[in-house]
């Protein structure tokens, strides 16, 4: 693990495999990341995180990815493009926003009973039914 300004037990990295990842996700105490479809592995894993949704995304869905899990509770939102309303990830307000989720347990394991609140684990099945169930009709 690396030591970065003085933390220890903090390591960037750009890519996980899928056995890393799992591990990974019971040892975190907050993500930072874009707010694909990855979001869904954090609320199921009840990790806190910052989310930077890429401007670029169809329809604008990581933006609204982000929203939907700042407004339970699970995250903060800052903006790689200038929004009115939203936080710029700049390098300082991102190192800010960083500090105040590690400085606040209480704060994240809120997050954490928010997350676990709005997961839903048997989604797939419950989707597979309502697919079955269309296809009778």
């Amino acid at each position: 693990r690396n030591s970065v300004e003085g933390r220890d037990n903090y390591e960037m990295v750009p890519y996980l495999e899928s056995d890393r990842l799992i591990s990974t996700y019971k040892s975190a105490t907050l993500v930072v990341a874009r707010s694909g479809a990855g979001i869904s592995e954090y609320a199921m894993s009840r990790i806190p995180s910052i989310l930077i949704p890429l401007p670029s995304s169809a329809d604008d869905h990581q933006f609204h990815n982000a929203k939907e899990f700042a407004t339970i509770g699970g995250s903060s939102v800052l903006t790689q493009d200038q929004r009115p309303g939203e936080q710029l990830a700049t390098e300082s307000d991102l190192a800010e926003v960083i500090l105040a989720w590690l400085g606040n347990p209480e704060r994240r394991q809120e997050a954490a009973r928010k997350l676990a609140a709005w997961d839903k684990p048997d989604s797939t099945v419950r989707i597979w039914n309502a697919v079955k169930m269309a296809a009778r009709k």
